[in-house]
């Protein structure tokens, strides 16, 4: 009997330990809705500084926020109409497509000013990091083209012919590509950064506008079918591709009119769907959806803040002159994760540390500045008589609002992890202790003097 209840107490304690956390539904939910500037289209999260950027293009305006006080901190005024952010962590620089100017403004977080112009090509729309070889990549959706700009020179190195109608554009750390949605093709180009030139063109669902790389080696690919009024049947999916296979791998339907999309540091991809105000949460284990939440109006634009383990959604909103709006999301498996850990323990404000900072760069650095900027978004927004169509791509990790001020829970990946450690320590101490007495007890029984035979251990 002995046995039996010390391998039942054993066989609990290694199941608390070793099972990951799960995913909770219930817990992924807005934590506030924050008003920013006119149609806010592209979003960055700057990891160096711990600051949020956001494209308003109908102000031609970027809104820096500092995501420790959750309060607008600047406005820098850019060329027309931004629409693409993408966040350079080596320059410490914010790249900005302006969609109406053809030209790319490049921010220094350190002043908050524009430090250079770059002209590019016709309408340029998402933008993305390539770490590896300190370019940034802009896709410009009216000339069919993208343009590579060195971070070193800001000036454009190449240009390079892709499909009909580039919108999103993603940096694959993994493999040294570039992956570009291509919204007139029904394509998606992959670029060597090696020779900035096409190396495979993959079919993918109708009208794909946004892009992100998951370090799993997959490329998340939203396929928007469209504006609701011209709505093509296989639309509203999210498209899989594997980038060793070089080919789709899964579909997955989501919500209406998909633009943004978006990986974690956890395992799950965010899909901001405009047409149906939702976010879709993808678990890129099984590339099935887990959760689907409410969001503001017209949502498309998406990012991680990996940080403050949060998610930021662009809401453009119905009328693109007013005010748009950010909603502001718990990531479901960092908060269950803590949940299911600490409810015991006090949630202490942790700020990120030089030490704490160089470690994720060090090992997320091509995720952050891919992933994001790999969420290339875009915008359809109808007039009376035209169509506007343009990209928000979502560079660098991460969101971006205007007027930012979020009732701040700040929970560090390093202090839920110190918290979950403490508290298997702490069943392991117990578990060992009820061993430990359940050996003695059943000794001491077993040898009483004066038990009868029948009831001793033979």
């Amino acid at each position: 009997m002995a046995y039996v209840l010390i391998g039942l107490l054993c066989g609990i304690t290694l199941f608390t330990l070793s099972s990951p956390p799960v995913f909770a539904q219930s817990v992924v939910s807005p934590v506030t809705t924050v008003t920013v500037g006119s149609a806010p289209q592209g979003i960055a999260y700057d990891y160096g500084k711990g600051e949020i950027f956001v494209a308003n293009s109908g102000g031609d305006t970027v809104s820096m926020i500092s995501d420790t006080g959750n309060v607008l901190e600047a406005n820098i005024t850019v060329g027309s109409n931004p629409s693409g952010v993408a966040y350079d962590s080596a320059k410490g620089e914010i790249f900005v497509a302006n969609y109406g100017s053809n030209t790319t403004s490049v921010i220094s977080d350190a002043t908050n000013t524009v430090v250079a112009t770059v002209g590019v090509g016709y309408s340029p729309t998402g933008l993305t990091y390539d770490s590896g070889r300190g370019e940034v990549f802009v896709a410009n959706t009216n000339a069919g083209t993208v343009s590579a700009i060195s971070d070193f020179t800001n000036t454009v190195v190449a240009t390079v012919n892709v499909g009909h109608g580039p919108l999103g554009v993603a940096y694959d750390s993994g493999t040294g590509e570039v992956f570009v949605a291509n919204y007139g093709s029904k394509t998606v180009s992959a670029i060597s950064d090696a020779n900035n030139s096409v190396v495979a063109t993959f079919g993918v669902g109708p009208a794909p506008f946004g892009v992100a790389y998951d370090s799993r080696g997959e490329i998340f690919v939203t396929n928007s079918g469209g504006p609701a009024a011209a709505h093509v049947s296989g639309g509203n999916t999210v498209s899989v591709i594997s980038d060793s296979a070089n080919n789709v791998v899964s579909t997955i339907n989501v919500g209406s009119e998909p633009l943004g999309v978006v990986c974690d540091s956890n395992g799950y991809v965010f899909v901001a769907n405009a047409g149906s105000n939702t976010t879709s949460v993808i678990s890129d284990t099984n590339n099935s959806v887990l959760a689907t939440v409410n969001v503001g109006a017209a949502p498309y634009g998406i990012a991680y803040d990996l940080g403050k383990s949060e998610i930021f959604v662009t809401d453009t909103g119905v009328n693109i002159t007013a005010a748009g709006s950010v909603t502001v999301l718990n990531d479901g498996a960092q908060r269950a994760s803590t949940l299911s850990t600490t409810s015991s323990t006090s949630t202490s404000t942790t700020s990120r540390s030089t030490t704490s900072t160089s470690t994720t760069i060090t090992t997320t650095t091509n995720k952050d500045s891919t992933t994001s900027s790999t969420a290339s978004t875009s915008i359809i927004s109808s007039g009376s008589s035209t169509t506007k169509s343009t990209v928000s791509s979502i560079a660098s990790q991460g969101v971006s609002t205007t007027s930012f001020s979020i009732t701040s829970t700040s929970r560090t990946s390093s202090s839920s992890s110190n918290a979950r450690e403490l508290t298997y320590a702490i069943i392991a101490i117990v578990l060992v202790a009820a061993m430990a007495t359940a050996i003695i007890f059943f000794r001491k029984t077993s040898r009483r003097p004066g038990r009868p035979s029948f009831l001793r251990r033979h």
